[in-house]
């Protein structure tokens, strides 16, 4: 068992473990005691972090009381060998749903969380252990609220498709299915390529640095309060140094949990616009002065002098 000083290195080491198709994680972590929270409960929120880490979500087995604290056996909701038997209607007038059950996998899964003192005697540190086992890079957890066929449709084609095209063919299928349904299992079963933590920036950054031979990572120096991600597209901009001569910059709003507002740089050629530099931007929290524009700022200044790019026109969005 690999112990982390904290429940953050913890699920950061899960998170990397899981970036192989077989996983067999063993690790533990210790907590201060918190009388206000029973052992049992503290082991289902663990159980619901690691949900929203891995997006992952398993099921209880059985509950084991242990000496000096807890522990309950889980398994994968989507694990084909654990799949409920289906049983025979009982109400002969019942009608059957339309919709299938959740799409299932031969992960052969298990997890076993548990809770109790880190030494014997010593109660005031408690040590949580996390012991998973999980064989198959399947399709992340989502609602079925979907029938069968149309979740299936988005699960082969969420690689390669957006959710517009999606939404064509599964309301062709099924007329009452929304685009807004479409677009929500389509975005939960996506997680799987791009999110890689469950913050957005910590995420952004990581997986840039798994694209660092395609894009330029800038380092800015950043204000007290503001968070910002800076990157650059290196192909599109190679084949674009000196050749530009007019710039546009735009934004967009309102697109995230976070606050978070994306920036992008365009360069005008041979009448097509090209984005290659993007600015992932938040300053809610900073009390500056022109705290946006200073941040902007300083990102075009590095792609400035990266690229070198000295625009005769430079076009802005009519927000910014």
């Amino acid at each position: 068992v690999t112990v982390y000083k904290n429940a953050l290195a913890c699920y950061e080491a899960l998170q990397n473990a899981f970036k192989t198709v077989n996983v067999a994680f063993r690790g533990a972590y210790f907590m201060p005691a918190d009388p206000l929270v029973d052992d049992k409960e503290r082991v289902r929120s663990t159980a619901h972090e690691i949900w929203l880490t891995m997006a992952y979500r398993f099921r209880v087995q059985d509950h084991l009381q242990l000496k000096s604290g807890h522990k309950t056996c889980f398994w994968c909701c989507q694990d084909k060998g654990c799949k409920d038997q289906s049983k025979a209607r009982v109400n002969p007038k019942a009608r059957p749903r339309d919709t299938l059950g959740m799409h299932c996998f031969p992960c052969c899964s298990s997890l076993v969380i548990a809770f109790k003192d880190s030494h014997p005697g010593l109660s005031e540190l408690r040590a949580i252990s996390i012991n998973i086992q999980h064989h198959d890079s399947h399709i992340p957890y989502y609602k079925v609220d979907l029938p069968g066929d149309a979740a299936q449709l988005i699960a082969e084609r969420v690689h390669w498709s957006t959710p517009n095209e999606i939404v064509r063919e599964v309301q062709a299928m099924h007329p009452y299915v929304t685009a807004a349904q479409v677009h929500g299992a389509w975005s939960k079963m996506s997680e799987v390529l791009w999110k890689r933590h469950k913050d957005q920036v910590s995420s952004a950054k990581m997986l840039l640095d798994e694209f660092k031979n395609d894009v330029d990572f800038f380092i800015v120096d950043i204000s007290d309060g503001v968070e910002q991600v800076c990157w650059g597209i290196k192909q599109i901009a190679a084949q674009l140094q000196g050749k530009i001569v007019e710039i546009g910059l735009d934004a967009t709003y309102n697109t995230n949990s976070r606050h978070l507002e994306l920036y992008s740089i365009m360069a005008e050629y041979d009448i097509a616009g090209f984005p290659f530099s993007y600015c992932l931007l938040s300053t809610a929290s900073s009390i500056d002065i022109k705290k946006r524009t200073k941040a902007l700022r300083i990102w075009a200044e590095q792609v400035r002098d990266r690229y070198d790019i000295h625009p005769s026109f430079v076009h802005v969005n009519k927000d910014i």
